[in-house]
């Protein structure tokens, strides 16, 4: 397993968000041996690669084999889109939805409705982003067909 995330912003702060749950699974007593945390990345970029030079640098009869990626289900374009460019053979495990059932039009909110929008607006702005510089192959990477790898 890896855990992969630095801060997500481009000027560093000190702060690894794998350096974070690192520290807290060590001080809970869930750190395990076989969870390795890759803490430079800033990017969903970043994350692919960095991760991959883990791999193929310590475990590299690893590297062909299928992996899960785990993100927020909002992001999962970008990232099954930029891990399968750089290689990864994945299956995307989407967490974290940010939609109900339960919403009716007397329950309008519109703080929550512009943040959503913005959550949205950042994600396609970032898939255009990288499919435009080559960081992805697809605009808006969707489940690949049974049989066909990632």
């Amino acid at each position: 397993m890896i855990f992969t995330g630095k801060d997500g912003v481009l000027n560093d702060r000190g702060f690894s968000e794998a350096a974070a749950l690192r520290n807290w699974l060590d001080d809970s007593n869930l750190l395990r041996p076989n969870i390795y945390f890759e803490t430079n990345a800033r990017n969903s970029y970043e994350n692919a690669l960095n991760s991959c030079d883990l791999i193929y640098g310590s475990w590299p009869e690893l590297a062909q084999k299928s992996w899960v990626l785990v993100t927020s289900a909002d992001h999962m374009p970008r990232a099954a889109g930029v891990f399968r460019q750089a290689g990864w053979n994945i299956t995307p495990y989407p967490v974290v939805s940010f939609t109900s059932d339960e919403i009716h039009l007397a329950s309008l909110n519109v703080s929550g409705a512009i943040k959503s929008l913005s959550r949205g607006l950042r994600e396609w702005v970032g898939l255009t982003a990288y499919y435009r510089t080559g960081r992805t192959n697809e605009w808006f990477p969707g489940p690949k067909p049974l049989g066909t790898g990632n």
